[in-house]
């Protein structure tokens, strides 16, 4: 079986951006090669992450890697293979940030792409504290990222300004974002051997962590690329989708912390169950009735 926990980086590209950046992506079908270039443009330090590939593997090796268990009550459905490959790769290039002797690190997967207002980053970090366990997501599923507005921070430089803001809870989507070593290091320490979760921001370390967002993005997906993920995912939610009443239900379990003493092992204690269960789909609620846009894409602002 393959070792998941081995990152095989090319040689860095000698550069004047001194933040490494990893691209994370599968080896045979390796999608970054455009996004290398954008990075040598702007003359980054690269560094080519192997990603790890489950797809496949049996039932028996998969299950040294995943507890389908705990991620039906987490994610209230299995992970896919693809998913827990993802999730391992993701979970591996933090421990490899953690080891590093860097106060931040760029994460991307070989399917993202600059965006003109990357130029911003470094102003973007001289802004916060590197010290606290920080990430911040370069790009994020707008329709699930919801900003506090007392939280805003106008960064600008000579052709570009971007608007850089603390989250409520954890936005999905681990495609793009920068990590400091405090973040990298507790991830490292929280996540266990097997995977509970997909690679979007374990409850087991997330909760502790600040999230914030850059907006405009300064990367997105690229609009041509085919997701290694979405079928098998989409067979599976599709199958395994929460009737209304079940969701009601277990929401209202949630509420009255019967979920938590289910299985309390899944959160590293009640604060970060009551963020997960309780507080993130009230705030993703009330923003969609209440709640404004940063600009017509953008994410919400309560």
């Amino acid at each position: 079986m393959n070792n998941p926990s081995k990152s095989n980086g090319d040689e860095a590209i000698i550069a004047k951006f001194p933040i490494p950046v990893y691209i994370v992506g599968l080896s045979e079908e390796y999608r970054g090669h455009e996004l290398e270039n954008q990075l040598r443009n702007v003359e980054s330090v690269v560094h080519r992450f192997h990603a790890f590939d489950a797809r496949q593997l049996g039932s028996e090796d998969l299950s040294e890697l995943v507890d389908q268990n705990a991620a039906r009550f987490l994610q209230h459905r299995d992970l896919t293979p693809g998913e827990i490959g993802c999730a391992i790769s993701h979970r591996e290039a933090l421990r490899e940030v953690a080891r590093a002797d860097h106060n931040w690190a760029v994460i991307l997967e070989d399917d993202a792409r600059l965006n003109p207002v990357w130029i911003t980053l470094h102003s973007i970090l001289e802004e916060l504290d590197c010290t606290k366990p920080r990430i911040i997501l370069l790009w994020a599923q707008s329709d699930y990222t919801v900003l506090r507005a007392s939280s805003h921070v106008r960064i600008q430089s000579e052709r570009e300004n971007v608007t850089v803001s603390r989250t409520f809870t954890p936005p999905p989507s681990a495609a793009a974002y920068v990590v400091n070593r405090a973040a990298a290091q507790l991830a490292s320490c929280r996540s266990g051997n097997r995977i509970e979760t997909v690679a979007d921001w374990p409850p087991k370390w997330a909760y502790d962590v600040e999230f914030f967002v850059a907006y405009p993005w300064l990367a997105s997906p690229a609009p041509d690329a085919k997701s290694t993920l979405q079928p098998a995912r989409s067979h599976f939610e599709s199958h395994d989708q929460e009737s209304r009443i079940k969701r009601l239900t277990r929401h209202l379990e949630s509420a009255l912390c019967i979920r938590y003493l289910r299985r309390p092992a899944a959160y590293p204690g009640f604060r970060q169950f009551w963020m997960h269960e309780v507080t993130r789909p009230i705030q993703l609620a009330r923003a969609r009735r209440w709640g404004k846009r940063l600009d017509g894409n953008g994410p919400w602002i309560v």
